[in-house]
């Protein structure tokens, strides 16, 4: 579900998942996951730039391994550089654990959108 008021955009996601998992096609075993997701982002008047932010928190074994979690925060900015061309630079960090692992990543990132 998403809010959009003239330059401003605010939403959340939730999503619940049953044997999904390709081991659940293999086996008799069952497995269910969960996460949500919250973002935003603030259009600048001047020149269409664009703050944008997210949040992702997500249980993908709640019964197999509940331990598993996996939480990702990301930022960025989003600027046109032309009518149909838009390039954007971002911030990701991600929080991969479980009973014997928490790996940390941090990623800093270049996309671009091409509108045909």
């Amino acid at each position: 579900i998403a809010y959009k008021i003239s330059k401003l955009t605010l939403g959340a996601e939730y999503v619940n998942a049953r044997n999904f998992a390709p081991a659940a096609v293999a086996t008799t075993a069952t497995d269910s996951a969960s996460g949500y997701s919250v973002f935003g982002s603030v259009k600048e008047a001047d020149n269409s730039t664009t703050l944008f932010a997210r949040s992702d928190h997500a249980d993908p074994s709640k019964d197999l391994d509940p331990s598993k979690t996996d939480n990702t925060y990301n930022a960025g900015v989003s600027f046109p550089v032309s009518r149909t061309i838009t390039l954007a630079v971002a911030y990701k960090h991600e929080d991969l654990a479980d009973n014997t692992t928490d790996t940390k990543t941090q990623e800093i990132g270049g996309w671009s959108q091409i509108k045909f």
